[in-house]
């Protein structure tokens, strides 16, 4: 999927018996995949066995989860997330609008957030 999500897309909409969007931008990036510095994450990640040898004796497993948590927390850059050009929410709006009304029917639910205004 992360190697060609084009062809994934294009595979998902003939799946779904729907046309294929073809202006949608495949170029997103996971923020837990951004990292400060990767230095560092690797050794998160996979410590040297000396260095996971003195954590394991030193620090109780509890702990050792919570602060291994908060670095990678100080570690990860956020990254701003692209807003969603107008054009393009209209479009995927206009698309699902019928499947929004089946799922809203499905649950239940009011789901007019999700429909075209």
């Amino acid at each position: 999927m992360r190697d060609n999500p084009r062809g994934v897309w294009e595979d998902l909409c003939n799946y779904l018996c729907i046309p294929v969007l073809d202006d949608i931008i495949f170029n997103c990036t996971n923020v837990a995949s951004a990292p400060r510095s990767t230095f560092f994450m690797k050794q998160l990640s996979d410590p040297t066995p000396w260095a996971r040898i003195l954590v394991q004796n030193f620090v109780g497993n509890n702990l050792r989860r919570e602060i291994k948590q908060k670095l990678y927390e100080l570690n990860a850059k956020p990254i701003k997330k692209k807003q969603m050009s107008v054009e393009l929410e209209h479009k995927l709006r206009y698309q699902f609008e019928q499947d929004i009304l089946n799922t809203a029917e499905l649950l239940d639910r009011d789901l007019t957030g999700w429909l075209p205004s």
